[in-house]
């Protein structure tokens, strides 16, 4: 009877471990087939790496917890420029073998996209940084070439602004040749004034006396700021210093007859045909300028310039006024074509009047006649 009983315990162990024994087997089963494709994974990775040679050991010892390093590649990723996507693709990666592959493979090439081309392109990594480090070597040669020959002194920057004003000098002289023997009603002369800007001379001198504007690792635009507020004592833009017109300022002065004296033209002060006159002066001179210029280039061209001066609405200058303006225009032998109803009155001119004739049939004529007023000139 007893050993009846024992022989039914051992069949129920036997049983029990029969169980257990195929929970493993399947077990066992479900972690091959799971294993498979992992397997197939990281010998398909591994193939490649070995190809690129980025396989070899780095001697750190065996590798951590993943859990904690997909903790910190999530946070280096959210720190690097373009990296939120991908971190959150990284953090939202199942914490099993095969999230965790995927993630690393995801996150490789993602680094692969973020090298440089020589790098990236090279199978070996330490390879590709030589033969950048040599690009940039090569790229940092030629700049240091390129300004030794094209950031010149600071001293020959002002020589060359002031060669350009003392140009515009010359120019402004040849335009008083010009205008010197013009006269017209009481205005006895005109003439163009040049005066220097006394706080862009003392940035000029200070341009002059300096000799960092072209200093390494310092923006042009920041050195001539920096030159602005030093010598000016206030900020401005500093591409200014190299307009030669930022150096002077150019006024009109009239003197009268029987005055010795050259007072800035203001309009408020003058007559409106004076106002006129000084202003149409001053255009027939540069026109006379660009002529000669132009004459320069087209030294066969036989054919002149026509000079015409048009005014509308002149019906608010008086006599007087209109006589100014013929005078000035007989001493520029310039035409001038004016529109007032009190033309006729001036002397020394031509008035054609246009008057709209209704025909009897109906419709209109335009009937054109023109009288020369007797007078001076």
């Amino acid at each position: 009877r007893r050993l009846a009983r024992d022989s039914g315990l051992v069949e129920s162990q036997i049983e029990q471990l029969n169980a257990a024994l195929t929970l493993a087997q399947r077990q066992a089963d479900e972690a091959r087939a799971a294993w498979a494709p992992l397997r197939d994974q990281v010998q398909a990775l591994a193939k490649t790496m070995a190809e690129n040679r980025l396989a070899e050991p780095t001697g750190e010892g065996p590798p951590g917890d993943p859990r904690v390093a997909r903790a910190t590649l999530v946070e280096r990723l959210r720190k690097a420029e373009r990296g939120h996507e991908i971190a959150d693709e990284v953090e939202a990666a199942e914490a099993t073998a095969e999230g965790l592959l995927g993630a690393w493979v995801t996150t490789r090439a993602w680094l692969r996209n973020c090298l440089p081309a020589r790098l990236a392109e090279s199978a070996d990594p330490r390879q590709g940084l030589a033969r950048l480090d040599a690009h940039l070597a090569g790229l940092a040669g030629r700049l240091r070439d390129q300004e030794r020959r094209l950031a010149g002194s600071a001293e020959d920057v002002a020589h060359f602004v002031k060669q350009l004003r003392r140009r515009a000098r010359r120019a402004i002289d040849r335009l008083n040749e010009l205008l010197a023997p013009i006269a017209f009603g009481s205005i006895a002369g005109v003439r163009l004034e040049m005066t220097d800007i006394p706080e862009m001379e003392a940035l000029l001198r200070g341009l002059s006396n300096q000799q960092d504007l072209f200093r390494p690792n310092v923006p042009i635009d920041q050195a001539l700021d920096e030159l602005f507020t030093r010598v000016g004592g206030r900020g401005g833009d500093g591409r200014r210093l190299f307009d030669y017109r930022e150096y002077f300022e150019l006024g009109i002065k009239v003197r009268r007859r029987g005055e010795d004296q050259w007072r800035v033209a203001n309009p408020t002060k003058m007559s409106t045909g004076e106002a006129i006159g000084v202003g149409a002066a001053l255009m027939m001179v540069v026109l006379h300028a660009w002529e000669a210029q132009n004459s320069l280039a087209r030294r066969n061209s036989e054919w002149g310039t026509l000079r015409l001066l048009f005014l509308d609405e002149a019906n608010r200058l008086s006599s007087d006024n209109l006589g100014v303006l013929f005078e000035l225009c007989r001493t520029l032998d310039l035409q001038l074509l004016i529109a007032a109803p009190t033309v006729d009155e001036a002397a020394g001119n031509t008035t054609y009047r246009l008057v709209r004739v209704p025909r009897p049939g109906g419709g209109e004529e335009v009937r054109l006649t023109g009288r020369r007023q007797l007078g001076a000139g």
